[in-house]
C-alpha cells in the first residue's frame, strides 16, 4: 500500500526561488533610493548656489563691495566671512554647505573672482547631468548652468566632471 505525503510544507527549491525574488526586488529598491538621494543632493547644491548668488546680486554690483585682500579663488566660507566683516553684519545664520563634500572648515562650494565678475560653483554627483554651458572650468560672467570639467576639473570633490555654476 502506498502512503501519500499530505504535508503542506515548502520544498527547498521553492524557498530558494522566493528568496531570489526578494533579493532582486531589494536590489532594485536600493538602486532607486541611491539615485533619488544623489538627485536630491544635486538639487540642494543648485538651490544653495542660486540663493547665495541672488543675495550677492541683491546687494548691488559685486565689484563695489568685493572684500580687500582675499584670494581670487577659494572656498565660499572665505568670501562669506570677508563680506560679513566688510558689511559689519552676519550674512547667514548658518553658511550653506555641500551635502556631501563639506568639512568642518570648508563648505564644499567655491568662488572665483575676475575684474568685477564672480562665479560660485559646486561639483555635482550625478554623472549624467545634462550640460547647458560649453566651457570646461568655472567662468566669471559665464552665466548659470552645468558644464563638464576637463583637465584639473575632470574629477571634483564629489567624484564627477559635472559642475553647476552661477555667475553674472
Amino acid at each position: 500500500m502506498k502512503r501519500h505525503n499530505t504535508s503542506k510544507a515548502f520544498s527547498i527549491i521553492e524557498l530558494i526561488v522566493v528568496l531570489g525574488i526578494i533579493a532582486v526586488i531589494a536590489t532594485i529598491i536600493a538602486v532607486a533610493a541611491t539615485t533619488a538621494r544623489t538627485k536630491a543632493r544635486d538639487l540642494a547644491r543648485m538651490t544653495d548656489l542660486n540663493n547665495i548668488y541672488r543675495f550677492l546680486g541683491a546687494t548691488g554690483s559685486v565689484a563695489s563691495y568685493w572684500p580687500d585682500s582675499i584670494p581670487d579663488e577659494d572656498d565660499l566660507n572665505v568670501l562669506i566671512s570677508a563680506l560679513s566683516s566688510k558689511l559689519n553684519s552676519q550674512l547667514f545664520s548658518q553658511a550653506p554647505r555641500d551635502p556631501r563634500a563639506a568639512t568642518s572648515t570648508e563648505s564644499g562650494y567655491r568662488y572665483r573672482y575676475n575684474s568685477g565678475n564672480v562665479v560660485i560653483y559646486a561639483n555635482l554627483e550625478k554623472k549624467d547631468t545634462p550640460t547647458t554651458l560649453s566651457f570646461s572650468e568655472p567662468t566669471p560672467a559665464g552665466g548659470r548652468g552645468v558644464f563638464i570639467g576637463t583637465g584639473a576639473w575632470s574629477s571634483g570633490v564629489n567624484g564627477t566632471d559635472r559642475y553647476y555654476q552661477v555667475s553674472n
